[in-house]
């Protein structure tokens, strides 16, 4: 019996927020979903994975980014309420999440005059550009990887940047003219990857990853949990991006911490309740 309007009736300030799998607005309002449900229905899953068949993403973007939203939602109600003195109810639906955050897809939709959006496993979905790839490294292992990216902007250097950086000048824009642009570079992507991957061969992530964003090439690791979970710089005090926690059952745990940084507010970490372990103060 605890509706919007019930408690709305005792309180006519409250915020009263609630968070689903589909809109209460819509026909699926009464569908249960996961995480993965939302971003099938959500456009995502329609542009990730190879050009065959999709593939949905590996971690919950659906269920935590939704929370997220819901929390700046709730701040934004209580922040007008505070200023006009009225409360409201807010809602936050994990499709509709999914469907703003997939908002790029468009683009390429009205380009290619309503054509479906195209599934192009690591490279751009928006346009054919080159490069835009995961590229194999040294050792060469399940997670030795780099996702090497140059800009599609006109008058961009990245491209010139990268060859300089790779050793192979000869490639750049005003050279040669199989990759005079990024769509020419799609086109000539032999080329273009090969000389890549040639490179890397005698790199692995990391180095190809400081080399690179010296050289203002954008270029990203393939960081694995372990990675980050090794990497000192995650623990360092002044960024916490990494805790370690004691937990109940398995004593110090590492694990991510809280990503904003607040000058004013300091945040304290512990374990999440074991099942039934909050029931006395929410319930109270």
């Amino acid at each position: 019996g605890l509706t919007y309007e019930a408690c709305k009736e005792i309180n006519p300030k409250i915020i009263y927020a609630g968070l689903k799998g589909f809109s209460q607005m819509g026909p699926y309002k009464d569908y249960p979903a996961f995480d993965p449900i939302a971003t099938h229905t959500g456009v995502m899953v329609s542009a990730t994975g190879l050009p065959e068949r999709p593939i949905k993403c590996g971690i919950s973007v659906a269920d935590s980014g939704t929370g997220q939203m819901l929390a700046l939602s709730i701040i934004a109600a209580l922040l007008q309420r505070e200023r006009e003195g009225i409360g409201q109810r807010v809602d936050v639906a994990m499709q509709d999440f999914m469907i703003g955050l997939s908002r790029s897809q468009w683009e390429p939709y009205y380009n290619n005059g309503g054509v479906p959006n195209r599934r192009v496993a690591n490279g751009m979905p928006l346009e054919d550009v080159g490069p835009s790839d995961t590229y194999p490294c040294k050792p060469f292992g399940l997670n030795d990887y780099v996702h090497i990216y140059c800009s599609r902007a006109p008058g961009s250097k990245q491209w010139d940047n990268l060859c300089e950086a790779i050793g192979r000048p000869d490639l750049k824009q005003d050279v040669c003219p199989e990759m005079a642009t990024p769509r020419l570079r799609f086109q000539n992507r032999e080329i273009c990857d090969t000389a890549i991957k040639d490179w890397l061969k005698d790199h692995d992530k990391f180095e190809a990853m400081d080399i690179l964003c010296k050289a203002d090439v954008p270029a990203g690791a393939l960081l694995s949990v372990d990675d980050i979970t090794n990497d000192p710089q995650y623990y360092a005090p002044e960024r916490q991006m990494m805790v370690e926690v004691e937990h109940p059952q398995r004593g110090k745990v590492k694990l991510p911490g809280f990503a904003p940084r607040m000058s004013a507010v300091t945040v304290d970490y512990q374990s999440s309740p074991e099942l039934g372990g909050s029931n006395v103060e929410v319930y109270g």
